[in-house]
């Protein structure tokens, strides 16, 4: 069981596609705090061609991780969904901003000593990916993105390893309703019980 004196987060985490967003929403409609990827509004204002304007996005990301964070101590917040939470944004510093990620790490430990998370890694297939990602890119999406996607998750899954992190694999190449059923019923052998 959980200890009920710190915050549980149901953190959500998987590559682009995966359907972190519409998980997130569907657990958002039965009254749970959900929180998006901090990085998802942040990125679109990078200069990506700037080493200094990537470093600056990975410090900020993570500078509004942790103030997200302590949010949710001070106002009280017994459960909530966050979307990658740490471990998916230092996946991507890994590629980034290698430095930021190594001092990310750091401050992980201590999140993990804060909070009761929950880690779902949503995982979809590469076909699965290419079929989604092909949907939202008319003209299909490029190798090198593929590629990328494909290093974030190994990044992910290395990390969570790596930094001894129990998660739950979820097949994500489901229909939807099926995967919130999934890990739904992990929440509740875990003691996080959910309105309906």
């Amino acid at each position: 069981m959980l200890n009920t004196e710190k915050p549980t987060i149901i953190c959500l985490l998987g590559i682009h596609t995966s359907g972190k967003s519409t998980i997130g929403e569907r657990f958002q409609s039965l009254g749970l705090p959900y929180h998006l990827e901090i990085g998802k509004k942040l990125i679109q204002t990078v200069d990506f061609s700037s080493p200094e304007a990537v470093e600056w996005l990975d410090r900020e990301i993570r500078k509004q991780e942790l103030e997200r964070d302590s949010s949710l101590l001070l106002g009280g917040t017994n459960l909530a969904v966050i979307e990658t939470w740490h471990v998916g944004n230092i996946a991507y510093a890994q590629i980034r901003t290698q430095s930021v990620a190594n001092q990310y790490k750091a401050i992980l430990k201590e999140q993990l000593s804060r909070y009761n998370p929950l880690f779902f890694f949503l995982d979809i297939s590469d076909e699965t990916f290419r079929k989604r990602a092909n949907r939202l890119v008319p003209l299909g999406v490029k190798e090198d993105v593929f590629i990328f996607y494909r290093n974030i998750k190994s990044n992910i899954l290395s990390l969570l390893k790596e930094q001894n992190i129990d998660y739950y694999p979820i097949d994500a190449n489901q229909e939807v309703d099926k995967v919130v059923e999934d890990v739904t019923k992990i929440l509740s052998n875990r003691g996080v019980l959910l309105r309906k």
